[in-house]
């Protein structure tokens, strides 16, 4: 269980998180603010592995609908949510498709349904909703007035033309960064990364030593980062690497897996 760095999504997601529970816990759950949360990021930063890694820390029930797929409607999550549970996380995944189009009909349930409506008969109010997107275009337009922009504002958004009815009933917004060469160096040395997998599952079940050297990681980063799919490419990289040693490696041997040799495995077609 790891989430490297990105600090304001955290933030973002604790403060939420910490609104949300009060209001469920509170006598007067009116007098504490809406906790609704908008978590805006590129594909493969950590978006939806930390959202769902909240819900597992807090032992609450979450359902997912993507608003990328045009068939997909909030009205999907809601349907699939645990009949007659009050309380849970619903999480509207690539929601920038929705609402960067004004004109999609999809727009007109976000309203309803934050403003604490009911749903066949569950009550929205013990619910919490979190919408996310990479708004790449916006962002992509940001960059190039802002070169040290690192992420977007509630403006931004509204300037864009996000409409200001759903943005009111986000009350809190969190920016995940893209990963960076060292974000990504950062995954792949924590005690459950793919690599770390790896060795251990040579050591215990080929009898094949593997030491991977810090360079190594530079290069799997390297390799990770020129495909634009975030920490989402790493596991790829990873099993492109340790092919090698499958068809390869001796039992009883041991390798050290160096940047030169890292970079000779991945760069073969």
């Amino acid at each position: 269980i790891y989430v490297s760095k990105q600090e304001d999504a955290k933030i973002a997601l604790a403060k939420a998180f910490c609104l949300y529970s009060s209001r469920i816990l509170s006598k007067e759950p009116q007098n504490i603010p809406s906790a609704n949360l908008l978590v805006i990021g590129p594909t493969g930063c950590g978006k939806t592995y930390s959202i769902e890694l909240l819900a597992k820390k807090a032992k609450m029930p979450i359902v997912k609908v993507n608003l990328g797929n045009f068939n997909e409607t909030l009205e999907d999550a809601l349907r699939n949510f645990p009949k007659g549970q009050m309380n849970g996380i619903i999480y509207v995944d690539e929601a920038d498709k929705v609402l960067m189009n004004p004109s999609d009909p999809r727009n007109k349930s976000f309203i309803g349904y934050l403003e604490n409506g009911v749903y066949n008969g569950i009550d929205l109010s013990g619910m919490l909703f979190i919408l996310s997107g990479a708004f790449q275009p916006l962002f992509d337009a940001k960059k190039k007035k802002e070169p040290s922009a690192t992420g977007l504002t509630r403006e931004d958004l509204e300037n864009y033309g996000v409409p200001k009815e759903i943005l009111g009933r986000l009350p809190i917004i969190g920016n995940i960064m893209p990963m960076t060469i060292e974000t990504l160096i950062g995954i792949l040395q924590s005690p459950k990364s793919a690599v770390n997998d790896y060795v251990h599952f040579f050591k215990t079940e080929r009898d094949i030593s593997i030491k991977v050297e810090e360079r190594a990681y530079q290069a799997i980063a390297e390799e990770a980062i020129k495909t634009s799919q975030g920490a989402r490419a790493l596991k790829g990289v990873c099993d492109k690497l340790f092919d090698w040693y499958f068809f390869n490696a001796e039992s009883g041997k041991s390798y050290v897996i160096d940047q030169k040799k890292a970079k000779e495995i991945l760069g073969e077609k």
